[in-house]
């Protein structure tokens, strides 16, 4: 990993270790996939003096804006994945939990559709009310009984799709689901508003 830093499993007091068993068979449950975490920790390997983190990040900020090989090869990395303009047939739905305290819809789902939008295509926008962004936190108290999971709207909206090119026809915009949370009750159908 650029600039010295790396995950490592950790003790308590944030120390990288190996990783024991017991932590490495939890990581396929409890991982959310961004550190800190189940016992892993992204590592400064650069952290030094008064201010620990500085190194590191302008290790960070020159990887963009500086002229090394490893800055340029970055910059093209990135610009090839830049996101141009789906087939005009290709049956699009967008969505997005309402939610979404990481990465507000404000910022991702809706500037893209309205691109979408602007550019001749006829995306189908599904603002979930009550979806978030990781469906792994669910399971923690408290996030459950206030948020619905996305998957399941992902494999409605994949059959629709499916629908859509099997009849060889556009996909029907229709509302999005209408979601409540389940609060202290058990999760179903009528919550998601799929039925």
């Amino acid at each position: 990993m650029p600039c010295g830093y790396r995950f490592a499993a950790h003790d308590a007091a944030g120390q990288p270790v190996a990783a024991s068993a017991p932590v490495r068979a939890a990581w396929w449950a409890d991982a959310s996939g961004i550190p800190p975490g189940a016992g892993v920790a992204l590592i400064d390997g650069a952290a030094a003096g008064e201010d620990p983190g500085w190194a590191g990040l302008d290790c960070l900020r020159a990887l963009w804006a500086g002229d090394a090989a490893d800055a340029a090869r970055l910059r093209a990395a990135v610009a090839a994945t830049e996101v141009r303009l789906p087939r005009r047939e290709l049956p699009l739905v967008v969505i997005h939990g309402e939610a979404d305290g990481l990465i507000p819809a404000a910022f991702s789902g809706q500037p893209y559709v309205q691109w979408l939008r602007d550019h001749g295509r006829s995306p189908v926008w599904w603002p979930i009310a009550d979806g978030q962004h990781f469906d792994a936190f669910l399971a923690v108290p408290g996030f459950g009984d206030r948020y619905v999971p996305l998957l399941p709207y992902g494999d409605a909206a994949f059959e629709r799709v499916l629908d859509a090119l099997r009849e060889g026809r556009p996909v029907e915009p229709g509302p999005a689901p209408a979601t409540r949370p389940r609060g202290a009750q058990a999760l179903d159908g009528a919550h998601l508003g799929l039925r």
